[in-house]
């Protein structure tokens, strides 16, 4: 039935919506083939076995889309800015234009919650933070930290949606006159930004003590 509809679509159109509905029709050509195989109990259909890796094989890997930002995202690598304000920007990878704020927060709140450096072998000259969520990679570069205290209530600096640290003076440095705090994420320690006005209001409580 859906082949059907866009043989007929296919008789009316011409040019680059063609090349779409042919896209369309061979991958709904293979992924029934494949609905058939499983149906059967065949697994011959499944390329990547291995823990882990079964997500691979519902990606259309021969699609004719081979932009950078199209292999990219077949892998499910996803690239982030945190700018000074600690919102969380849309990047493409090799690209300076910004591509929109993530502001939903059950994932602003994962992102940072599994932040952690970048010590894998992708991009990390580029994007010295990553997140994960599942087998998507999430590669992250920000603009002062990769973590921007905006406020602080009840004695908890505020992070990301709705994250918090609970504040200790002693934990606070200082460089190039900005105010640092550190923050255990689920994976690792890293350094975060105060803004400027949670800092003014910090600092204006704050003594320097005789050691410097």
């Amino acid at each position: 039935k859906n082949l059907s509809i866009l043989n007929n679509a296919f008789s009316k159109v011409s040019g680059k919506e063609k090349k779409i509905i042919n896209v369309g029709m061979r991958f709904i050509s293979q992924a029934e083939k494949e609905r058939e195989k499983r149906m059967k109990g065949d697994s011959s259909w499944r390329k990547w076995t291995e823990p882990g890796e079964e997500w691979k094989n519902w990606i259309d890997w021969e699609s004719p889309f081979q932009e950078l930002s199209d292999q990219l995202n077949r892998k499910r690598h996803f690239f982030w800015k945190v700018d000074y304000r600690g919102r969380l920007i849309r990047k493409e990878y090799g690209r300076e234009e910004d591509f929109g704020e993530m502001k939903e927060p059950i994932i602003v709140n994962h992102f940072f919650s599994h932040l952690q450096k970048n010590k894998t072998d992708f991009y990390s000259k580029e994007y010295p933070y990553f997140s994960t969520k599942m087998h998507e990679m999430y590669f992250a570069k920000c603009d002062i930290a990769p973590i921007v205290f905006y406020d602080i209530k009840d004695n908890q600096l505020i992070y990301a949606s709705s994250l918090s640290v609970p504040f200790n003076p002693k934990l606070l440095t200082i460089q190039d006159g900005k105010l640092f705090y550190p923050v255990q994420t689920k994976f690792d320690t890293l350094l975060g930004v105060i803004e400027n006005n949670t800092s003014s209001l910090l600092l204006s409580t704050c003594r320097e003590n005789s050691n410097g």
